[in-house]
């Protein structure tokens, strides 16, 4: 996601900034103040919150590695 900064020019979160902004967001932090702080409204915190869970659950259903098979 891409946002204008002060001078018009757009400006992207790396994945790292957005998973520190988002686990504050999970750890209670206040959605308004997380949203002025990264300069971002707060429905793409909310967007980035989402996207980060569903993207945890679907790495939590994976099957994990035979381990046989590594052993080999």
């Amino acid at each position: 996601m891409t946002k204008k900064s002060r001078n018009g020019e757009s400006r992207r979160f790396s994945s790292r900034r957005k998973t520190e902004a988002v686990l504050r967001l999970l750890r209670g932090e206040d959605l308004d103040l997380l949203s002025r702080e990264n300069g971002v409204v707060p429905a793409r915190l909310s967007q980035w919150r989402e996207d980060l869970l569903c993207g945890g659950q679907q790495a939590l259903q994976q099957r994990p590695a035979d381990l046989r098979e590594e052993q080999t």
